[in-house]
């Protein structure tokens, strides 16, 4: 778009000016920061409008990304996000890190949010970064909670399916008869529908994976669903 708009003639400022306006329109707080201190200092970071709108921090107040994420992760999350970047970390930073965690809203207590990070090499600052973004999934989470409970009621294995790609495929949710139907524990496949598949005949394999695909999204969040299953013997 912006390409387009300089071979149109648009003046180069107002084409930066159009994309930061698309930026901060963005339903989720877009950011940047470097990959160390070395890398470059706060001047070198960025963040969103979004992130007065999603959880009441004006922009100008923000005035180092790290220390901010740091004050505000609740302690009892900040744990398990360090351990998964450090996953993240020991596999040379390759794919996308994504984490679920409570944040603190500045006047409304703790949200669910999920972020998304990715390693970028910059060719404006030469040197790599991590970039991203961060949105609120206070709804989502609740809605999980409620098919979890319910799912202790119901014979069968109640699930949420996450589908980003044909390898990225996970289940957010899953009920605790997965044991019993398929040997597999719930903690097995919240990032991962590898062990599922494993179970799959080989045979049914593709075609379940393109009925999964097919309302599947281009969002990096990818597309979620619900279902049953039920034993058949």
């Amino acid at each position: 778009m912006i390409q387009n708009s300089l071979i149109a003639g648009t003046d180069p400022l107002d084409a930066i000016d159009e994309f930061q306006a698309i930026v901060d329109d963005i339903p989720s707080i877009v950011f940047r920061t470097p990959m160390s201190s070395d890398n470059g200092g706060p001047e070198t970071a960025f963040i969103s409008n979004d992130v007065e709108r999603s959880l009441g921090y004006p922009r100008a107040t923000i005035n180092n990304l790290e220390d901010w994420w740091y004050s505000n992760v609740h302690p009892d999350d900040i744990s398990i996000a360090n351990d998964q970047f450090s996953r993240w970390q020991q596999a040379d930073f390759k794919g996308l890190l994504r984490r679920q965690y409570r944040f603190k809203h500045k006047t409304e207590g703790y949200l669910w949010v999920e972020d998304l990070i990715r390693k970028h090499s910059s060719s404006t600052h030469h040197a790599d970064q991590f970039v991203g973004t961060i949105t609120v999934i206070e709804d989502l989470v609740k809605t999980r909670e409620q098919l979890r409970q319910l799912s202790y009621i119901l014979p069968g294995v109640l699930y949420q399916l996450r589908f980003v790609s044909r390898s990225d495929i996970s289940f957010p949710l899953i009920s605790a008869h997965s044991k019993k139907l398929f040997d597999i524990s719930p903690s097995e496949l919240t990032d991962s529908a590898e062990a599922f598949f494993d179970k799959v005949h080989p045979d049914d394999r593709e075609p379940l994976i393109e009925a999964w695909r097919m309302p599947a999204t281009s969002s990096p969040h990818g597309s979620l669903s619900s279902g049953l299953w039920l034993s058949r013997k």
